[in-house]
């Protein structure tokens, strides 16, 4: 995985691996403190539909504001 950050803008490249590390339910979480940030947290994950997607965040514990897209 490729992590950057250009100005104001992160950049994250996924490999091959990464993809099938996703979708073996893996996901993949950066610390932005990488990146030079004082806080936060990216989270990439893969799910078939966006309803899988909310159901797996759900199942995790991870609350999902009302409006989401």
């Amino acid at each position: 995985m490729l992590k950057a950050r250009a100005g104001d803008r992160f950049i994250f490249g996924l490999s091959a691996k990464n993809i099938e590390l996703l979708m073996d339910g893996r996901p993949i979480d950066i610390d932005l403190k990488e990146l030079g940030c004082d806080s936060g947290h990216v989270l990439i994950f893969y799910g078939k539909t966006e309803a899988d997607m909310k159901a797996a965040l759900e199942e995790a514990g991870i609350e999902l504001p009302e409006q989401t897209s």
